[in-house]
């Protein structure tokens, strides 16, 4: 089934609506508030993210072009922190993605993924409460960037070769897939083992070579779905087994799970539900 829309995204949070251009709207009274103008570039990302162990306070996150990781007040509509993800300096890579884990232990991070098929996970411990972040080993990359310990997913035998596109919570898992095709799973649990640790890893490639990964998005508790720039729509079981594939005539652009229904949008104008 296709169905001619809009192209048009927004962000639901809490009672205000927040769209990818610093510009936001109230959702009761659907009106324009403010529009933060700057030289930032590109906003290629935004979440939002606790700023307390017990959710009484909350930031929003927005990965930009030129390498960055900006924190704002959403109460006050003003930054309030950022994040420097061009290592080394002379190379910089835009931030495209942006995923919220949190932990049974209450404790939580922030994985970006950028241009250059990096992962980093940035620490909330040192933010949550006044001990200090521990830095995962020294075997991984580790960066301290305005009082946030940095940690890149450094694994021998998995990394992305094109930008990383999008990412997915998916049980204790991170699902990652990138421009050049792959699809990897990471073992989100154990994220702080050292890179060349003896220890068998479970974190894992599911594809490689089927077209980039445009989006991805959880079916109920046990599916995942994934699209890609060839129109290709795949199905998974949370465990990583493909049970269906369909192909459509443009690129998968985002999807969601609603209504037991799955919606992709595609370039071209076009929506297609599953």
């Amino acid at each position: 089934m296709y169905v001619h829309v809009r192209m048009c995204v927004y962000i639901y949070v809490h009672v205000q609506i927040y769209i990818p251009t610093h510009t936001y709207i109230q959702a009761d009274a659907r009106k324009l508030l403010q529009t933060c103008r700057s030289n930032f570039g590109l906003v290629r990302a935004i979440i939002e993210v606790p700023a307390s162990t017990n959710g009484s306070a909350w930031r929003i996150w927005t990965a930009h072009s030129d390498g960055r990781v900006r924190i704002w007040d959403p109460q006050n509509v003003v930054q309030v922190d950022e994040i420097n993800l061009n290592v080394p300096a002379a190379a910089r890579a835009a931030v495209l993605c942006l995923l919220y884990y949190a932990r049974e232990d209450g404790e939580g991070e922030v994985w970006a993924g950028t241009a250059a098929g990096q992962i980093w996970r940035v620490s909330l411990r040192a933010h949550y409460s006044p001990l200090q972040s521990e830095a995962s080993t020294a075997s991984n990359h580790v960066i301290d960037t305005g009082g946030y310990t940095v940690v890149e997913m450094e694994r021998p035998h998995l990394k992305h070769q094109g930008a990383l596109r999008c990412m997915l919570r998916v049980g204790d898992d991170v699902w990652t897939g990138s421009y050049s095709g792959e699809i990897f799973v990471w073992d989100a649990l154990h994220a702080d083992k050292a890179a060349n640790s003896p220890e068998p890893s479970a974190d894992r490639m599911l594809q490689r070579g089927h077209g980039a990964v445009k989006a991805m998005a959880m079916l109920h508790s046990d599916l995942v779905l994934t699209g890609h720039r060839s129109g290709a729509v795949q199905i998974w079981t949370i465990e990583g087994i493909r049970q269906s594939w369909a192909s459509g005539n443009a690129s998968v652009k985002c999807a969601v799970e609603a209504g037991g229904l799955a919606w992709t949008g595609h370039a071209g104008m076009c929506m297609c539900i599953v």
